[in-house]
């Protein structure tokens, strides 16, 4: 089906005076151009709705995949010979990077980006908002080509849905990997129609590079593969090309596999619930269902009703069987898919929202038809204007979507930074990583340093549960660390302290009412909980010494190694 030829609501078929019209014209909300800068539009009205959110509110992954930039962006610059030392002294200077638990795709982006803009988490958020543009754009081009010119409006409906407004403020991998793999899906969807044209290596492509953006984003290749054997499309599979193509795609996808599998096992037992000692409660009905109860936070009521409807309509009607089928087949893939991980969140199938959105359009369409089967034809405006209208709904609700914030870090990293010149400053809490990264971003010598709680005190997997190993046992051995391992004459402790934080945190606290430390200064502090919330700054009174290496434990790479580095630069 050419792009020309799609259906529109009315039943007609574009003329020739209608593919030939000018860019500008309006042609009955038909123009590419006018739904294209309405979509920039509702962008550019959801990047202002929340200009001051840096993008770090979500512990602990947001920063680092904010840091995580940085660091490959520091690594292409200086080539090291031994990359793994290089990250070894990167983590041991600026403890918010974790490379080898992600692939590199969205941080190389970001890097570039970096480079150009210089680093602030506004710049790495900017990147995350690019890509759900690139979303909203491949939605409008969906909608285009399978439903009807005149429905492109429908592209800014997915920008408009909470979960895009909520994840799209945040520096987290999951809208840009929902980004790609629409782009994915899309090409082949284009691919069932022409199963020889160029569509294929687009394909391949953006499935590439979704999945060496997040993992669980593979999905698609199994709803691709769903497509074809349902549609019968066994012709792409008889070609050498897809074959070459494929092995090429696999090719570029094993190095990160290996270094997955060697760097990161544990992350691999979370997925499976191995880490955890649990195994996938497949026989329990909420299992299955707490991804249904999870939509309402991403998509609308408006969205979810239509898209109930026109999943009715779409099978209903011998003319959107086909797409609301392919559509049908995407959400049940994916949510089967990701039910059969055992870590969960609503933010993992954020890929489920472009398929609502389609069903939605596609009964908005089916519904139009069957008013003006006896009331006659319905005017060619009718359906644009039911969109905009539906997209109206969606912009004034808009703002009454919570995204989360954190604010406040950048004040107490000023005052470290006075006060602190060049040094190297403890810090504990669950923002480490917004501290870390802060400190990074105004650090453009490599002279200041952060050491963590995390890394003193005791040792994690990921997970503060899993693979705890404690290095202090009393406060008193708390200060014997700062006294000759940590090098920290500085401290920035966030409170009130939580119950469910580790023994050595308990000890630290103990600690810090002894005469060994000075408390200088509080900070107020916003976060995402409830209740007020404070960084002090102490200051650590005994002589301390300040070692040349740093001690260092990584339970996440499936050993209890000691690794001696020296921050980098040092």
């Amino acid at each position: 089906m050419e792009l020309g030829a799609c259906p529109v609501a009315d039943g007609s078929r574009p003329t020739e005076t209608t593919r030939h019209a000018s860019p500008l014209a309006w042609n009955g909300g038909r123009s590419l151009l006018w739904q294209v800068l309405g979509l920039a539009l509702v962008w550019i009205f959801l990047v202002i709705l929340h200009l001051h959110n840096d993008g770090l509110w979500y512990q602990g992954d947001a920063p680092r995949h904010a840091g995580n930039g940085i660091f490959w962006r520091d690594f292409v610059l200086h080539f090291p010979v031994s990359p793994f030392a290089f990250a070894l002294g990167y983590f041991a200077r600026y403890p918010v990077i974790s490379p080898t638990l992600y692939p590199p795709v969205f941080y190389l982006i970001e890097a570039v980006v970096f480079s150009v803009f210089g680093i602030s988490p506004f710049v790495a958020k900017g990147v995350v908002l690019s890509f759900a543009l690139l979303a909203a754009l491949y939605m409008l081009l969906w909608l285009r080509y399978g439903v009807g010119p005149q429905t492109g409006w429908g592209g800014a409906l997915l920008l408009l849905q909470p979960g895009m407004i909520v994840w799209s403020n945040a520096v987290m991998l999951n809208v840009p990997a929902m980004a790609l793999g629409l782009a994915t899906l899309y090409h082949g969807r284009r691919l069932l129609d022409a199963p020889r044209s160029p569509q294929l290596y687009l394909t391949a492509m953006f499935g590439v590079l979704a999945i060496l953006t997040y993992v669980p984003t593979g999905m698609i290749v199994f709803v691709l593969l769903a497509w074809f054997v349902i549609e019968r499309r066994g012709a792409v599979f008889r070609q050498l090309r897809t074959w070459i193509v494929a092995g090429l795609a696999a090719l570029a996808l094993t190095p990160w596999a290996v270094i997955t599998i060697k760097w990161a096992p544990d992350r691999i037992g979370m997925v499976s619930g191995s880490a955890y000692h649990a195994s996938l409660p497949f026989a329990e009905a909420q299992w299955w269902l707490s991804y249904l109860a999870s939509l309402p936070r991403l998509v609308t009521d408006w969205v979810l009703a239509l898209a109930a409807a026109g999943a009715i309509l779409g099978l209903w009607s011998r003319r959107w069987r086909r797409e609301a089928k392919l559509a049908l087949i995407w959400i049940v893939v994916c949510y089967v898919g990701f039910s059969c991980i055992y870590v969960r969140e609503p933010r993992y199938i954020l890929l489920l929202m472009p398929p609502l959105v389609l069903l939605g359009v596609i009964a908005l369409v089916a519904g139009f038809e069957r008013l003006s089967t006896p009331f006659g034809r319905s005017p060619a405006w009718a359906m644009p204007a039911a969109l905009l209208i539906l997209i109206g709904v969606h912009l004034l609700a808009a703002p009454q979507v919570r995204v989360p914030a954190v604010s406040g870090m950048r004040k107490v990293v000023a005052f470290v930074e006075r006060e602190a010149p060049d040094q190297r400053v403890f810090y504990e809490g669950k923002y480490d990583g917004v501290f870390s990264f802060y400190v990074r971003a105004g650090d453009r010598k490599m002279r200041e340093s952060v050491t963590l709680g995390s890394k003193l005190l005791y040792a994690t997997a990921v997970d503060p549960s899993l693979k705890l190993v404690k290095m202090v046992a009393s406060p008193h051995d708390v200060v014997d660390a700062f006294r000759s391992k940590c090098g920290c004459r500085w401290l920035v402790v966030e409170s009130p302290w939580e119950d469910k934080e580790p023994a050595p945190d308990r000890y630290l606290r103990q600690a810090l009412h002894g005469p060994e430390f000075m408390l200088v200064r509080s900070f107020p502090f916003h976060r995402p909980r409830p209740g007020p919330g404070y960084i002090d700054v102490y200051r650590f009174l005994p002589p301390i010494k300040t070692p040349q290496q740093q001690r260092l434990r990584f339970p996440i790479l499936g050993n209890d190694k000691v690794y001696r580095v020296a921050p980098i630069g040092h």
